[in-house]
């Protein structure tokens, strides 16, 4: 368990993970996170470690008096609307020979958001964000408040909206799809507007006796114009970029309010969809003996736009945006999931945010498999060895993003990439780790929560695989310490082999950085010299290689200085690396090796201080695709 706690310390604060020093009692802002991971993903709260600045300490509590206040504010519904805990959530531990408690708070059932603080959700509910903590906006509250019901967004009947503001090809088309698929249907007996009453387009109020275009029909079969007189935000793109593009620009779009077509989503689900499998590049099943037009991945690509447009909130912001790329999809809504993205991943619960659309849509054969549309477009994407599909949940505003990368789960090309850099440590290394650092390489960064999709472990195991990457040195943390990311270590961007190489590597840099060392000038000179008397080119070339390599032994005679010695002030080893960096511009890989410590501890505990105090300064070495780090010119 301990080891546990040291790999929380390790990562530090994230998305999932909150520290509060509690010394003098149970800190007043613990309900604002209780209520922000409820209302977000869920996450835990350690009492009795503190952080300041990039340090965490851990401070003496008083664990009973906790524990009573916490349980007493817990169950009183005055001050927290809701007590979504057990025992089993709230655990005492030891860590570094003093107590700490950990509370693990979960994701809040959507009948159960939004879990607020005092009298009203509109004031005191908060959602987790990048920065940590937020206060929820009306908006945000009445979105919580409008997911609890049952009865579904879509099933609203309109005031003053009428069948005219229908699109006529629409309506005329959907019963022409649905004979092709049941042409026996009972349905199809019906004359409108009686046919709409029976899919739901169309709505009758058994009390009010009020009956009329219900908002499903509307967004349906509606006319753009009319959509948005309901749903001001309504607006549909899809987005198709091309290989032969030299910029980010797209390549084809289709867009709702272009005035060219109705603008509902019935319509631009068929336009879509035909762009999306059109030049899919998958080999066709035979059963029977016959061939099959569609495969497993045409379907996945089928339920992946029904759900988007099923479970999307038409009252939220930024619209429906689908982007095809040439080795991905990307699928964005807006609003959050009404269940959790493992509850999506697993399948077998049904929740749409728009029943009757739901409905409408599986009477002609899409979206129909209740609760198992994440998981057959997962299938569809394990039988080609792709990568696994990734579900993105943000806030400010909420928005859901389903990504599929159509590329292998191991592509070769990373791997041989790893091999060459890592050489004998590759077959050292377990197929979890190799997995992460292939997501880093090819989505140029990794998560701890991408991994809990691709390696199916929760959090906390995840914590100590990239912890254990960080010390290895082979993963560099980026970002701040909440909402962390992790890309690739130098070690995959530079090799120094012999002190050939670091003199080159340091010749050329330093002539781009005509600042970074007082040895630049002579360095400079010479080269002039050189250029001006070619007879005594040889002799300017050997006399810096010799400079450089006396430079080595600089370098080595200030940092023993510390790397024998295990306790080190973090004043003395800054001034270690700042005396290393006058010397010449260095890569954390070989500042690592010089003072004998982990690129993670050197790159969190003093090259980010000294870099935000402008005591070093950090420029990008395009050649070697390599930050380095020097002292200002002032400085040196």
């Amino acid at each position: 368990m301990e080891n546990d706690i040291h790999a929380l310390l390790e990562i530090g604060e994230n998305q999932e993970i909150e520290f509060k020093g509690a010394g003098g009692g149970l800190p007043k802002n613990v309900w604002d996170t209780y209520s922000s991971f409820a209302n977000t993903n869920g996450g835990v709260i350690i009492l009795g470690i503190e952080e300041k600045g990039d340090a965490l300490t851990v401070v003496e509590i008083d664990v009973d008096q906790l524990l009573k206040n916490l349980w007493s504010t817990l169950n009183n519904s005055q001050k927290i609307s809701r007590n979504i805990l057990t025992e089993d959530d709230v655990q005492v531990l030891e860590y570094s020979q003093k107590k700490i408690i950990k509370i693990s708070v979960r994701r809040a059932y959507r009948d159960e958001k939004p879990i607020y603080i005092g009298f009203s959700p509109l004031t005191g509910s908060y959602k987790r964000n990048y920065e940590g903590d937020y206060k929820c906006t009306e908006r945000e509250v009445r979105a919580m408040l409008a997911d609890q019901s049952d009865e579904t967004q879509d099933r609203k009947i309109l005031e003053d909206f009428t069948i005219e503001d229908l699109d006529i090809e629409s309506v005329n088309g959907y019963p022409s799809r649905l004979a092709a698929l049941k042409p026996h249907h009972p349905f199809l007996a019906k004359k409108i507007p009686n046919f709409l009453i029976e899919i739901g387009a169309w709505g009758r109020n058994r009390q009010s006796k009020k009956e009329g275009l219900t908002a499903a029909g509307l967004l349906m079969f509606g006319k753009e114009r009319a959509i948005t007189d309901e749903f001001p935000q309504y607006f549909l793109d899809y987005r198709e970029y091309s290989r032969n593009e030299a910029s980010n620009r797209w390549s084809h779009r289709i867009v709702s309010n272009d005035g060219t077509w109705a603008g509902n989503i019935y319509e631009f689900f068929f336009k879509v969809i035909n762009r999306l499998t059109e030049d899919l590049n998958i080999p066709f099943r035979t059963v029977d003996l016959l061939r099959q037009q569609d495969t497993n991945v045409h379907i996945a690509l089928r339920e992946a736009l029904a759900n988007t447009l099923l479970h999307a909130d038409f009252y939220g912001d930024r619209g429906i945006v689908i982007e095809k790329y040439p080795t991905s999809f990307q699928f964005s809504n807006p609003g959050s999931m009404r269940v959790s993205v493992r509850q999506a991943m697993e399948g077998g619960v049904s929740d749409p945010r728009n029943a009757s659309l739901f409905k409408m849509f599986s009477l002609i054969g899409l979206g129909e498999r209740a609760g198992s549309g994440i998981p057959a477009i997962v299938q569809a994407w394990n039988e080609q060895h792709w990568r696994i599909p990734e579900i993105k949940e943000e806030v400010q505003p909420d928005r859901t993003t389903l990504i599929l990368l159509s590329m292998s789960l191991l592509p070769e090309e990373s791997v041989s990439f790893l091999k060459s850099r890592l050489k004998e440590r590759y077959e050292s290394l377990e197929k979890e780790h190799i997995l992460a650092l292939v997501t880093a390489h090819q989505e140029k960064s990794v998560t701890n929560k991408r991994l809990q999709v691709l390696l199916d472990q929760n959090s906390q195991k995840l914590n100590k695989l990239l912890s254990f990457l960080v010390e290895q040195g082979l993963l560099l943390p980026q970002g701040k310490s909440r909402w962390m990311s992790y890309v690739l270590s130098d070690l995959f961007k530079v090799q120094i082999q012999h002190s050939e190489d670091i003199v080159q590597h340091n010749d050329e840099l330093i002539q781009h950085n005509e600042d970074l060392t007082p040895h630049n000038n002579e360095r400079v000179q010479h080269k002039e010299d050189s250029t001006q008397h070619n007879g005594e080119s040889v002799q300017h070339t050997e006399e810096p290689t010799q400079h450089y390599v006396s430079e080595d032994s600089m370098l080595q005679s200030i940092a023993i200085r510390v790397n024998t010695r295990k306790r080190v002030t973090g004043s003395e080893m800054m001034g270690v690396i700042l005396e290393l960096c006058k010397v010449r511009a260095l890569d954390i890989r070989t500042i690592a090796t010089l003072i004998n410590r982990g690129e993670a501890t050197i790159y969190n505990h003093y090259l980010m201080k000294l870099v935000r105090e402008q005591r070093l300064i950090r420029i990008y070495d395009k050649k070697n695709s390599a930050w380095v780090y020097a002292v200002p010119a002032e400085e040196s």
